[in-house]
C-alpha cells in the first residue's frame, strides 16, 4: 500500500530506537558530515535530528536513508 502521509516525528523516532546502536551511530554521524559539508558551521544534536527527520520522510525508512548515506 502507498501512502503519501508524512510520518510524525514521534513515529519516526521510535523506529529510529528500534535500530540497533551501531546504525543509530553510523546514522547520526553521517547527518552530521552531511550538514557540515552543506556549510553548516556548527551541528548540534538538535540539528541532526531534524536532519535525519527530513531524510527519513524523503526515504521513507530508516534501511533507505543508510542507504542513501552509502551511495
Amino acid at each position: 500500500m502507498i501512502t503519501t502521509e508524512t510520518p510524525t516525528w514521534e513515529a519516526a523516532f521510535e523506529l529510529f530506537l528500534g535500530l540497533e546502536q551501531e546504525t543509530r551511530l553510523i546514522l547520526r554521524r553521517a547527518a552530521s558530515a552531511a550538514l557540515v559539508a552543506e556549510g553548516a558551521e556548527e551541528v548540534g544534536s538538535s540539528d541532526i535530528n531534524h536532519y535525519l527527520y527530513r531524510r527519513f520522510c524523503a526515504a521513507g525508512s530508516w534501511e533507505e536513508v543508510l542507504i542513501e548515506f552509502a551511495g
